[in-house]
């Protein structure tokens, strides 16, 4: 499957949160109360909510297939959904890898649903409490230790030789990277320079 993911420009967002409201309702809102259930929606119908985050989508042959929303710089998960039809086929790796790349904190936090626990723990979440009840939202409190957690997303395919780096394997998360600090990735630098040598 060719996944795209990329940051969502304020167009995009309606059609993404579509995509989230369904995957709530068939999910996570049978374990809320309806006084739960109306705060998340009523959340994303709040613009300086929305406003405060970064969202970005996964998409296949032009299509949501997936969200994942961040607040605080990078360092909270505040949505995080992916379409059932494409549910464990690593969408959600793929967004949390793009967001882990971006990230310029040592942690990510997370709110995780009940129904999403363990969803966070297979990627290297850890409870910081127990479970929590807030206008009827329940969660569990979780935290994403990027320092010692790199290696769970690494690849072993990489042309990349530096394998120490924390998005190693992840070409669209390093990719992603260096063009925000404006720097050629090591393996662009190596194919500019065995084409010069080529040509002389």
């Amino acid at each position: 499957m060719n996944i795209i993911i990329k940051k969502l420009n304020i167009t995009e967002y309606n059609e993404a949160f579509e995509l989230v409201k369904n995957v709530f309702n068939k999910y996570e809102a049978p374990e809320y109360s309806q006084e739960g259930t109306n705060e998340f929606y009523n959340s994303l119908c709040n613009p300086e909510y929305v406003n405060s985050l970064d969202i970005y989508g996964a998409f296949y042959d032009d299509k949501f297939i997936g969200v994942i929303a961040t607040k605080n710089c990078g360092s909270h998960i505040a949505l995080f959904f992916v379409d059932e039809k494409h549910h464990k086929k690593g969408i959600g790796r793929k967004l949390f890898n793009m967001v882990v790349s971006l990230c310029n904190s040592d942690s990510i936090t997370v709110n995780s649903s009940p129904y999403a626990h363990n969803v966070y723990h297979k990627l290297g979440f850890a409870d910081t409490d127990k479970e929590q009840v807030v206008n009827g939202i329940r969660f569990i409190p979780m935290v994403y230790d990027i320092n010692k957690k790199y290696s769970l997303y690494q690849a072993e395919n990489c042309p990349c030789r530096r394998k120490s780096c924390i998005r190693h394997g992840n070409c669209n998360e390093c990719i992603a990277k260096h063009r925000k600090l404006n720097k050629p990735t090591q393996c662009e630098r190596k194919n500019q320079s065995s084409k010069i040598s080529e040509q002389k």
